[in-house]
């Protein structure tokens, strides 16, 4: 399901990932079982690529030229609190490390679909005992975004996601703030896996 860059593609999904970057099994895997098809978009490929041709970019990274995306024209998903500032315009973030859980605020939201929810409202997103890294961002930011996992520690999002119409075309947007896909649980596997198909079929 890998094609090349360079040339229009016929692929569904653009994965964005840094320069000599290792591919994320758990990414890729996601998008074999759902019978996705992908190209790899380094990020000194970014300006020459055209993401109009994807219906989703996967930004796996923080890449350098991440402004260079057009997050208003192409549905997108995202784990680095970096591209949420540019996507929604948001003023202030954070990370934290080492966390294992997402507190679920929404146990009824699609994104939480087929995982574990906890009694005390967590769902485990990462395989180690002590967790990995996660972002979270600002408890305000802009109109149209819904929030429905937080960080346990301060209440602010972990996993938010917003939809908007452009030019008639309604363009959905994904954050989910485990950037360690590498570590995820197979509840953190499923998140990801709930987001791909609501971005790109509808849940």
């Amino acid at each position: 399901f890998i094609f090349l860059t360079g040339v229009a593609s016929a692929a569904e999904v653009a994965y964005v990932i840094e320069d000599g970057s290792p591919l994320s099994q758990k990414i890729i895997g996601a998008f074999n079982e759902l019978e996705l098809s992908y190209d790899v978009v380094r990020d000194s490929e970014i300006s020459t690529t055209d993401f109009l041709d994807y219906e989703i970019v996967i930004v796996g990274e923080n890449v350098n030229r991440r402004d260079l995306i057009p997050y208003d024209s192409v549905n997108s998903i995202f784990f680095n609190r970096e591209i949420a500032e540019e996507v929604w315009n948001v003023i202030g973030s954070g990370t934290t490390n080492p966390v294992p859980n997402v507190r679920v605020i929404d146990a009824a939201s699609f994104v939480f679909a087929g995982t574990t929810i906890s009694a005390s409202n967590d769902v485990r997103i990462y395989e180690p005992f002590f967790g990995s890294r996660i972002n979270h961002l600002t408890l305000s930011f802009g109109s149209g975004v819904r929030t429905v996992g937080v960080y346990s520690g301060n209440l602010r999002p972990m996993i938010s996601y917003s939809t908007k119409i452009v030019n008639g075309e309604e363009i959905k947007a994904f954050f989910f703030g485990a950037p360690d896909s590498a570590q995820w649980s197979g509840d953190g596997e499923q998140i990801f896996k709930n987001a791909l198909l609501w971005a790109t079929v509808g849940l």
